[in-house]
């Protein structure tokens, strides 16, 4: 009985050990792509632009697609209302809210095969000469997480588990 407990126990933590890393290289899986759609700037003010850019093979090659803005008092903003796909399928567009312009706008990209709709936040400034431009960044206090982590983490979890079970089969034998 206790060697099929402890064959039982061995097995299970063999599996816990070569399914974390299995499980972790999920992520790196092929026929999952990334996103290709970035914006440069998603919160800008009044006296500022962003720029909407698509990466390769999101449109059809050479596809017109067609751009609209939603938002309050969207009438004012400068942006191309139609564009044309590159050759490889990328795109790319710039955004200008009206100078009363304030809150969210929804530029919408449309095709005749998929539309896309980008959310720019625009903050107002009371002077756009007088407000300069100010880099609004988080620190980088060497953020990421190191490789170590999750191999002391995954050692922590086999250790956990393999201490409960060694505590269930004793309490079962005594």
């Amino acid at each position: 009985m206790l060697k099929k407990n402890i064959a039982v126990v061995g097995i299970a933590l063999g599996i816990m050990a070569f399914g974390a890393p299995a499980a972790a290289s999920a992520v790196d899986d092929p026929y999952v792509l990334p996103a290709s759609v970035s914006i440069d700037d998603a919160v800008i003010s009044q006296c500022e632009t962003s720029t909407i850019s698509f990466g390769a093979n999101y449109w059809i090659a050479d596809e017109t697609v067609e751009v609209s803005a939603a938002g309050a008092r969207v009438a004012g903003a400068r942006f191309t209302p139609s564009v044309n796909a590159a050759a490889n399928g990328s795109l790319s567009a710039t955004f200008q809210p009206p100078a009363d312009g304030e809150g969210v706008y929804d530029i919408t990209f449309t095709s005749a095969t998929q539309s896309y709709t980008a959310p720019i936040t625009v903050t107002p400034v009371a002077n756009c000469e007088a407000d300069p431009q100010v880099e609004q960044a988080l620190a980088l206090t060497g953020g990421g997480t190191s490789p170590w982590i999750y191999g002391i983490g995954g050692g922590l979890l086999v250790a956990g588990s393999a201490l409960i079970t060694v505590t269930v089969l004793r309490r079962r034998q005594a």
